[in-house]
Formats: C-alpha cells, structure tokens, sequence
C-alpha cells in the first residue's frame, strides 16, 4: 500500500500543480484569491496541532482551490468526474473502504443483539444450530474446522 500511497500523491500532486499553474497564469486574481483562502481555512482547521501538519493541511487546503479555479475552464463539469475518481481512488478511502467490507454483516449484529436479550423474550430466540454438524473439542455446533484428532 505504501507504493500505491507514493504513485497517488504524486500524481494528484502533478494534476494539482498543473491547475494552480494554469489558475495563476489565467485567472491570477481569482486564484490567488482561493489559495489564501483556502490556506488560512486550513490552518485555521489545523490549529493547535503539530506544526508540520499544520503546514501541510494549509498548503493542500490552499492549493486544491487554485487548482479547481486553473482547470474549471478546460474540463467544466468533467471536473466533477475528475474530483469522483480521485477520490475514490484516494488511499484513505481505500483503507476505509476494506475495513468496510471486513466488518462484520448486519446479519450477525442483530443475531448477537437477539442472543443477548434471549432472556427476556426465549420465544423469539432463533433456534440453535442443528447437531447435524460436527462439534467441536469444547461441544460446539457449527465450526467449519473438524475436530481435532479426525482428518
């Protein structure tokens, strides 16, 4: 994952530089007007923090501004699908996105939740799994392991 955080960085940080180039030399007022602004937000945001983040979260939040100003009049609303794809290919959206998908179902959430509160309501407690599977060395039903001691 850290190659891929590498390759992401830099070219976002290429389409980005691009951008605040192209907002600068076409729209300096505009642009420049974003990336103070942009700036101050984020450092403003940032606050209190170490400083070196603060630093970066000023500089990304001044120049991703710049940069929307630089490209809007090239791309329009393809900017939109521009912005959609780096997001969705962002790193930290993947992480997010695999920790997403290795939680466990909301299947098993409300059958925990159900078990849990058997003791109020036993008619409405799923029943136990069939003795049809092998149990386990502790007399468990439903382990996909056989027991130990048996191929």
């Amino acid at each position: 994952m850290k190659a891929y955080r590498i390759a992401w960085t830099v070219a976002v940080g290429v389409l980005v530089a691009r951008g605040v180039t192209l907002g600068l030399d076409h729209h300096p007022g505009l642009a420049g007007t974003a990336l103070l602004l942009g700036a101050g937000a984020g450092a403003a945001w940032s606050a209190g923090g170490p400083p070196r983040r603060t630093a970066a979260t000023a500089l990304a939040a001044g120049t991703v501004p710049a940069a929307i100003v630089g490209h809007l009049p090239a791309l329009g609303a393809g900017l939109v699908v521009v912005g959609f794809v780096v997001l969705v290919t962002s790193p930290g959206f993947l992480a997010a996105l695999e920790r997403w998908l290795g939680s466990p179902g909301e299947s098993s959430r409300v059958d925990s939740i159900v078990r849990g509160l058997a003791h109020a309501a036993p008619g409405y407690v799923p029943p136990p799994p069939t003795d049809d599977l092998d149990r386990d060395d502790a007399g468990r039903t439903g382990s996909l392991l056989p027991p130990r001691g048996r191929p």
